[in-house]
């Protein structure tokens, strides 16, 4: 990977150094961080870090992108393993009024950092004009920084300690990126970027998770050799494809066999870019890549805070009353055929099916514990966020249904709102024989994602001259 990398690298800039179709620039931006494939109950929330680098972008032909360049990202993990917050409240018989004491929190702090040069190799498609997107996806290689396992610091350690106990030297992983540029003149222009990256070594030991990120940059290119604009008008007879990129609310559940009642609605984020491919008068291929938020919402009396586990016949009494949302962060790769009515204003039916690869999944929430005594009654709160990679299986798939209508607002697009239903044919929840650690209790439930995203975004096409 390390090689490859390279070599494609100096390919792409001695190739761009002889073209006109060739922009190199600069972008800063921010990353939050994710943990990928995390063991335990230990769940580190996403923090933000700089981004920085240098660009450079060649293109072969018309819709075609190839990218690479050098950046330095700082990845930052913060954890509180018990951190806990205790309230209590007595309620006496022989008083009127409640009296209360509080219970200073416990807390186990974990922080790290971890700094790398990252040498990116994408490709992407594009679309033509002034304002134009870009979304693809490739690979990338990263070289740790850290002072104290690269600089002079490391020193201190023995060679035996460095050995066994600091992390990977260098790193490799994917990216899916999406951006839109707007050319100011022939030679400049300015973009919007926003990518996921997944790496494939393991950084912290006691969870043994993987390093990831959302980041979203601001740049500026600029293309030293004179390049007339590639401007195309928005003519449904020489289109062939478009770009779609989109945000908005994901409503999802979970079908259970067991206990369905019991499971709860809640609301996330969709965002992600789709590109369709016309293949017939009114008929098209859609496929892309979209981040989702799914999950779903728990509140009963019991312990458990991702499954519905009912006290036991003989657990009568300081059962918790837990109230908890469990979060499935999804990179979900939809494959579609879509159907077009009218001209002025388009309705567009699609139908096919999707596959989905877990980013992250925990659990949050808060339990309430009461304790009856003879004298009265003590209520105690606890609020808790625990990692749940473990309990699922790292992909998803299924059926998906949807219905967008849009209306041409600019000269080299439209925009769009849309309405899509995903229903899961995969049992999310792991079987008990692919489990890391074997369960204390019996899990018996077999869970299906299900999901409704409200969404607008822009239909951007890639014409042909």
């Amino acid at each position: 990977m390390k090689y490859l990398c390279l070599f494609l690298f100096t390919f792409l800039i001695t190739t761009s150094a002889f073209t006109q179709h060739f922009t190199f620039g600069i972008e800063n931006g921010i990353n939050f961080s994710n943990l990928r494939q995390s063991k335990g109950n230990a769940h580190y929330a996403a923090q933000p870090g700089p981004v920085n680098g240098i660009f450079a972008k060649y293109e072969p032909v018309q819709w075609l992108v190839l990218q690479s360049g050098v950046n330095h990202a700082s990845f930052y993990f913060n954890q509180n393993v018990y951190n806990y917050y205790y309230p209590d409240y007595y309620w006496l018989s022989s008083s009127f009024y409640p009296t209360s004491s509080m219970i200073a929190p416990t807390y186990f702090h974990d922080e790290s950092k971890f700094s790398f040069l990252r040498l990116p190799l994408l490709v992407k498609f594009k679309t033509q004009g002034r304002l134009s997107a870009e979304f693809g996806g490739g690979a990338y290689y990263a070289v740790l920084t850290n002072d104290e396992f690269r600089g002079k610091d490391k020193d201190i350690r023995t060679e035996e300690y460095q050995n066994q106990q600091f992390p990977p030297m260098n790193d490799w992983g994917w990216i899916v990126a999406g951006s839109l540029n707007y050319r100011i003149t022939n030679r400049w222009s300015i973009f919007a970027s926003g990518q996921i990256t997944t790496g494939h070594e393991k950084y912290i030991d006691n969870v043994e998770s993987k390093i990831g990120s959302t980041e979203f940059t601001f740049g500026v290119g600029y293309n030293p050799f004179k390049n007339e604009f590639r401007t195309a008008k928005n003519d449904s007879a020489n289109k062939k494809m478009n770009i779609i990129p989109h945000t908005g609310i994901n409503i999802s559940n979970t079908r259970s066999t067991e206990n369905k009642d019991e499971y709860q609605s809640v609301t996330g984020l969709s965002a992600g870019v789709s590109v369709n491919f016309t293949i017939g008068p009114d008929v098209s291929l859609l496929t892309g890549a979209w981040f989702e938020q799914k999950g779903y919402g728990l509140n009963y009396n019991g312990n458990n805070s991702f499954i519905y586990l009912p006290p036991k016949e003989f657990e009568t009494q300081n059962v918790p009353a837990t109230t908890s949302e469990v979060s499935l962060d999804y990179l979900t790769f939809p494959f579609m055929l879509e159907l077009a009515f009218g001209r002025k204003l388009r309705s567009n039916i699609s139908f096919g099916a999707y596959y989905s690869w877990l980013q992250n999944a925990f659990s949050q929430g808060e339990r309430v514990v009461t304790n009856n005594y003879g004298e009265g009654y003590q209520v105690k709160k606890e609020y808790f966020t625990e990692n749940q990679e473990q309990w699922f299986k790292n992909s998803d798939a299924g059926f998906m249904l949807g219905y967008r209508i849009e209306m041409p607002v600019f000269s080299w697009g439209s925009v769009f709102m849309a309405v899509n239903q995903s229903l899961g044919a995969v049992d999310i929840l792991k079987n008990i024989g692919d489990l890391q650690t074997y369960p204390q209790f019996s899990i018996e439930d077999k869970m299906y994602n299900r999901s409704t995203t409200v969404m607008m975004g822009l239909t951007i096409p890639v014409t042909q001259k």
